[in-house]
């Protein structure tokens, strides 16, 4: 089949299916009802597995049509992926067991072990320069190897857009290879799936004004999808005319691997079910840190493109696989240690995030920071200028814990496009080399930040915050448009105070500069 027209249909075929069946969703209790740790407010319909199992079924049955020799691959992919997206629509509609999941699974993974011929016979060299048979073992450790990929990408569907973004990386990567390897019944599955994951994208992604995604991929999709990224995986770093090695599929799928990986160790150390939901996921700390949905699908996919080109290069440069294994697993080690801190990881990219100056999520506000202490009123109204008859303002001034007292501001915008409009044109103005420090008001998340911690146990006592926060307001100007910045629980902050009065309080008092 051509490759443009394969793409072309599929990602026709995705777009059409979730269209049609958006409307029906709710009328079937096929949504995502909102409660829990669950971030939406409304019904999500789950019908994006649905549009990339319409887009699969279509490719799949016309090239079985018209390729007798790839006939049992094709069968194989397509009986096995019928068979999960079964079984997830049900699980998405009436919530089934993880045992049941599991079966499911293994029954998958075993037909296209057995018929189409995808198992995992061997690792490649990733201990010594011989290669690691496995021999008897090929069948079960292909099942848990399938298990595993496939609930990796199911946890890393947490937010809008971040599981089929990441797939669409790897769906790159592995086009690549299987271009370059001649593995043509391979490449029409690839791109097969990476035009269903790209009309499910249009629905998904947070983006064009869009705030929240239209519809959800579901147990249905992000299963199937799994499997079929296990045995692409598989397939391709098997046989001796294998396009890649198995190391590099792991750098192609890296950041599902290490976030499920690390998710799940540090669940098991805090005595949980390895399977419990909760919000440590590298893209909540994100979220935590200040990053937007659309900030942290764009990291964390860039940061897949990253190993994954690093995957490319080792084999395209012919890197011994057991050097490729030994970084890839020294890479999991750092990005464990970093995760299992939130209280330093999250402070950390705070702190990026506001060196890149992008917008924090749901944040409008403005802080005006270093204003002259003697005429810090006339100072700010002269800053906003045009700007007092649409924001409030709230002044306050600071004493630090050697007397030095310094003043500043908190400007109520409400929208957080608006607020880095106001920030810019404010910077903007004050480029002449004044001191005053204008930027976005970024709330802290007291159980991540070590500075901020309880005086209950010695070691808290050494990260209590060294900070004496006695800020209190000197001056207050309430606008047309008045709008409080979003509440923040500083009665267990021990030696901070409220910045803003009533209950809606930020605590931003850092010596001379005060940051959150």
């Amino acid at each position: 089949m051509d490759v443009e027209l394969i793409l072309v249909l599929a990602l026709a075929m995705s777009m059409l299916a979730i269209r049609l069946a958006m409307p029906v969703a709710a009328r079937v209790g096929l949504v995502d009802r909102p409660g829990g740790h669950k971030q939406h407010d409304d019904h999500v319909p789950l019908v994006g597995g649905l549009g990339i199992y319409a887009a699969l079924l279509t490719v799949l049955g016309l090239a079985l049509l018209m390729e007798s020799r790839a006939q049992p691959f094709y069968g194989s992919l397509l009986v096995g992926a019928s068979l999960l997206f079964l079984v997830g629509l049900i699980d998405d509609m009436f919530n089934l067991g993880v045992r049941v999941r599991f079966i499911a699974q293994g029954i998958a993974a075993s037909i296209t072990a057995l018929w189409g011929g995808v198992i995992l016979n061997d690792f490649g060299a990733l201990v010594t320069s011989d290669v690691l048979v496995l021999g008897a073992f090929a069948l079960p450790v292909t099942i848990f190897a399938t298990a595993g990929v496939i609930n990796a990408l199911n946890m890393s569907d947490g937010i809008d857009g971040l599981s089929g973004s990441l797939s669409a990386v790897s769906l790159v990567l592995l086009a690549v290879i299987a271009f370059l390897g001649g593995a043509d019944a391979y490449l029409n599955v690839i791109l097969a799936m990476l035009g269903a994951v790209i009309g499910f994208l249009v629905f998904n992604m947070r983006c064009c004004g869009r705030k929240r995604a239209k519809t959800f991929m579901g147990d249905a999709g992000s299963t199937m999808l799994g499997f079929l990224f296990a045995c692409l995986f598989v397939g391709l770093s098997q046989g001796e005319a294998r396009a890649m090695t198995p190391v590099t599929a792991l750098w192609f799928f890296a950041v599902p691997l290490y976030d499920t990986t690390a998710t799940m160790i540090r669940r098991m150390w805090l005595a949980k079910s390895p399977f419990s939901a909760d919000r440590w996921h590298l893209h909540h700390l994100l979220l935590d840190a200040g990053f937007t949905v659309p900030q942290g699908v764009a990291a964390l996919s860039g940061l897949q493109l990253l190993l994954g080109f690093i995957g490319l290069a080792g084999w395209y440069y012919g890197v011994p696989e057991r050097a490729m294994f030994g970084g890839f697993i020294g890479l999991f080690v750092l990005y464990l240690y970093l995760v299992s801190r939130p209280w330093r990881f999250v402070p950390a990219m705070r702190q990026v995030h506001r060196n890149l100056d992008l917008p924090v999520a749901g944040v409008g506000s403005v802080f005006v920071g270093n204003l002259p202490q003697d005429s810090a009123e006339e100072a700010l109204r002269k800053i906003l200028a045009e700007y007092l008859d649409d924001y409030g303002y709230e002044l306050y001034a600071q004493h630090d814990s050697s007397g030095l007292a310094f003043n500043f501001a908190i400007v109520h915008i409400g929208s957080e496009r608006t607020t880095m409009r106001v920030v810019n044109r404010l910077r903007g103005r004050l480029a002449g080399g004044e001191s005053i420090v204008v930027r976005q008001l970024i709330p802290r998340q007291p159980r991540h930040d070590r500075r901020i911690a309880s005086r209950d146990s010695l070691q808290q006592r050494r990260r209590a915050d060294r900070r004496r926060g006695d800020a209190h307001p000197i001056a207050r100007h309430t606008a047309n448009t008045h709008v409080n910045p979003p509440a923040i629980d500083s009665g267990r902050i021990p030696g901070l105070v409220a910045a803003t009065a009533g209950p809606a309080g930020h605590e931003e008092n850092r010596r001379h500069e005060p940051n959150a």
